[in-house]
């Protein structure tokens, strides 16, 4: 039966489930839900039905210092205290590192990451995730392939972001300029040729707030995506961690951004 000393109440927002659990916690020292038997599933995952909801967080995590890997052994995060009772899908948990209960399959629960995929890296100040990708894809093609895992070339807004950016895709090798295109790892910044000179965008739809180009600048007048230097040039010190405005062609690499999971 439903413990009689336990109130249930619904948050109506979108968030990750770190967040999620600290809204809770704003409510009167509430937390994510302990489920200790069928009947407290069902009342939840009727609680949520009724309220229009596809899928919820509910406490269930595998490692308190996970990275999204996940592991055998689940607790609820508020008690510390191993599962007693599992509700898993068929297959489940599969991957990801916190438990949600979706409405849409009998109130089953699914292990999702809590927020970023896996290979993913959160950057606190902004709350999203990257990856870089050592793959030569053209300007067009590294955005699309992007899209493909729900993500954008990515967007740089202050300096602090750039300096993130370069360190995830940095090779660690200073090479000269004369093997320059070993070092480009390509950003979501782009102009069409029938862009007026000096006008960029980000494959986003964000503003560009921010700029940091290198000695050739962005007067260009081609279709262009433009690269970030994450590693130096030996003979050109002053180009590293600046952009370049870049062609459409393949470069080293590219990074992808997109927002944290939530449900």
């Amino acid at each position: 039966s439903l413990n009689s000393t336990m109130c249930y109440f619904i948050v109506n927002e979108t968030n990750t489930f770190k967040n999620a659990e600290y809204t809770c916690q704003a409510h009167n020292g509430a937390h994510l839900p302990k489920i200790e038997d069928g009947f407290t599933n069902y009342y939840i995952g009727e609680l949520a039905r009724s309220n229009g909801f596809d899928s919820i967080w509910i406490g269930a995590t595998d490692n308190p210092t996970s990275k999204g890997e996940t592991c055998s052994t689940w607790y609820w995060t508020h008690w510390n205290e191993l599962l007693s009772f599992k509700e898993w899908a068929p297959s489940e948990p599969s991957s990801g590192d916190c438990a949600m209960l979706s409405v849409n399959d009998g109130y089953y629960w699914h292990a999702v990451y809590s927020i970023c995929d896996s290979g993913w890296e959160l950057f606190n100040e902004t709350q999203m995730c990257y990856k870089t990708f050592i793959n030569s894809l053209s300007g067009p093609d590294s955005e699309a392939y992007c899209q493909a895992r729900g993500a954008h070339l990515v967007s740089i807004h202050n300096q602090e972001e750039n300096e993130f950016v370069v360190s995830i895709s940095a090779s660690g090798v200073v090479v000269a300029q004369t093997q320059w295109q070993l070092t480009p790892i390509r950003i979501g910044l782009y102009r069409l040729q029938t862009d007026p000179i000096g006008v960029w965008h980000w494959t986003d739809g964000t503003s560009v707030d921010y700029i940091n180009w290198d000695f050739w600048g962005f007067n260009f007048t081609d279709t262009s995506y433009a690269t970030i230097w994450s590693d130096p040039i030996s003979d050109y010190p002053n180009w590293y961690k600046h952009w370049f405005h870049g062609t459409t062609d393949p470069y080293r690499g590219f990074v992808c951004k997109k927002a944290p999971n939530k449900i």
